[in-house]
């Protein structure tokens, strides 16, 4: 068993009144106008979300309304607002040193970057009436594998593409700035940016975690020869098994925490050095068990979104 804690840090769904600042724009397609006409492949915004007309005469059929799906396909969130969606895979994209300004009204202690690339350095602070109370500069930059001639000159460099800060004050009146500065030349990117408060569970994660890669490719098959004639690639995701061994005295206040985080994203962080078995996602189901008087247990899965 791992003696550390599992960290769970509950994520933040990000509202319009929430982002109070950003220098990306939201100017892909023009918005959508009920009184307007849409041909087939015609695309517009709608409530932060590009949609694609799927047939022509589309006329006053409101995207993403209970009886759209004939009318309206659901493409992806605008570039402003891709880092605030669940998954991961799509990503807000910058050219240009870029920040977002955010405003929850209540206390943070984490924030969190996810699969990020093109990064050289990302600025977190907390401003509140013109005051900074945390500043802090993160280096995305790669790290050698080893300290060795060897690594410096023919090993690869990826830039690190996580950044997960656990440390801030509570101030929840302040903004949170996020400064991100891409590497000289490239266009940076960012699946997620997340914020919230973070929870330690437990004394220790036993041995045997399973981690499960869930791959939701699409493959067809021809039907006289039995193979596989197309496969279409999607972002894969993950689902994660673990018990996590609690202290009898947090048994209760673990079981009130469970009922929380139900339907909340989550960042599920284990402790050791395989950072791929940290995952963000959800808890589609746990359960608790006392199988010795003073060592309950905590079983959940974790299903990851995609990546």
């Amino acid at each position: 068993m791992n003696r550390s804690p599992l960290q769970i840090i509950a994520g933040t769904r990000v509202t319009d009144a929430m982002l109070v600042g950003t220098n990306l724009a939201e100017n892909e397609h023009a918005a959508y106008n009920g009184s307007a006409t849409y041909n087939k492949g015609g695309r517009v915004i709608h409530q932060h979300l590009i949609y694609e007309s799927v047939q022509d005469g589309n006329t006053g059929h409101t995207p993403g309304a209970l009886d759209s799906g004939q009318w309206w396909g659901k493409v992806g969130p605008t570039n402003k607002w891709a880092a605030f969606d669940l998954s991961s895979s799509t990503k807000a994209l910058m050219t240009g040193d870029s920040y977002f300004e955010l405003r929850s009204g209540q206390s943070i202690s984490s924030v969190m970057l996810i699969n990020c690339a093109g990064i050289q350095s990302v600025r977190l602070r907390l401003i509140e009436d013109g005051v900074t109370h945390f500043d802090q500069l993160h280096s995305m930059a790669a790290v050698m594998s080893e300290a060795t001639w060897y690594s410096w000159f023919f090993d690869s460099r990826v830039n690190k593409t996580r950044l997960i800060v656990s440390d801030l004050p509570a101030r929840p009146l302040a903004t949170l700035r996020i400064d991100i500065y891409p590497i000289g030349g490239e266009t940076a990117s960012v699946g997620t940016v997340q914020f919230g408060r973070s929870y330690k569970v437990g004394i220790g994660v036993k041995t045997g975690v399973t981690l499960e890669r869930l791959d939701f490719s699409s493959a067809e098959e021809n039907k006289y020869t039995g193979e596989i004639d197309y496969l279409m690639p999607r972002p894969p995701g993950k689902r994660q098994q673990l018990t996590v061994v609690l202290d009898p005295s947090e048994f209760d206040a673990t079981d009130a925490l469970l009922d929380r985080l139900v339907g909340v994203p989550c960042m599920f962080i284990v402790p050791g050095p395989f950072k791929a078995l940290s995952l963000w996602g959800y808890l589609p189901g746990s359960s608790q068990s006392v199988p010795y008087v003073n060592a309950p247990e905590l079983n959940i899965t974790i299903r990851g979104f995609p990546q």
